[in-house]
């Protein structure tokens, strides 16, 4: 008898848990190379986020400071009321003051992973977090967030860093047209984003990673579960250039 109890118990510990749980699975299909899985698992407070039951990412908050950790790596958050500025380790975030108040609510009260993360959704910066922004291209941010940015990076190949001067450009209804981040010598990252009848139509990216790989995409948002797109990728170092065509279908479980 004790032991139909606790087998009970454990079942009704393990259906309470999942409910607990929101689980998003992304399918990738590259044309020509099969397809992918990658499985999300978050918890309802939203404090954490696990890709594949390998890369967890979590908010901590220590006094006046907040951290994003995913795994061994950190990201440090500090806020300036004053200013309305984020800083996010070294690089600075000029931010618009009502998205200020209401990160800060985000990440300080509710420790939400996901809000820290759409704020970093171009992948601008140094931020090891490349595995959980697939997630986030289902839901891109066009309301007035971010004025400006100053971002520096670390060279690969070189003891020497980057500095990146972002600028965040709005059309006349207030959602985000492009945004774009260079140094006085090159770009670094480029986005223009196109709306028809008011609603996402399209995502055009252009990343150079070091000279070393330069890529375009574009973006095709017109199901909100699937996304396409097709992107070309220069490998100079190799002379090589690749095409690529790829479906990526959203299923929440």
């Amino acid at each position: 008898m004790r032991k139909w109890i606790f087998l009970f118990g454990l079942l009704l510990l393990t259906k309470f848990s999942m409910a607990q749980q929101r689980v998003t699975v992304l399918t990738q299909t590259i044309e020509g190379r099969g397809k992918s899985q990658t499985r999300y698992k978050s918890n309802l407070r939203g404090d954490s986020l696990v890709a594949n039951q390998s890369t967890t990412f979590r908010v901590s908050v220590v006094a006046k400071n907040a951290y994003l950790i995913i795994n061994a790596d950190t990201l440090r958050l500090d806020f300036n009321d004053a200013n309305f500025i984020l800083g996010v380790n070294e690089d600075r975030y000029q931010l618009y003051a009502t998205y200020y108040h209401q990160l800060k609510e985000e990440v300080m009260v509710r420790h939400s992973v996901i809000a820290i993360l759409k704020l970093l959704e171009d992948g601008i910066g140094d931020y090891p977090i490349e595995e959980a922004l697939p997630l986030i291209l289902f839901t891109p941010q066009i309301t007035k967030q971010i004025q400006s940015a100053t971002i520096i990076t670390q060279r690969t190949q070189a003891d020497m860093k980057d500095i990146w001067h972002c600028n965040y450009h709005y059309n006349g209804n207030g959602k985000l047209d492009s945004v774009s981040a260079a140094s006085d010598e090159e770009t670094r990252f480029s986005k223009k984003i196109v709306f028809k009848k008011g609603k996402i139509s399209s995502i055009k990216t252009f990343r150079n990673i070091e000279d070393r790989q330069v890529s375009s995409r574009t973006i095709s948002y017109a199901d909100p579960s699937t996304l396409r797109w097709k992107e070309v990728v220069e490998e100079t170092g190799k002379n090589r250039e690749t095409e690529l065509n790829v479906k990526l279908k959203r299923t929440i479980q």
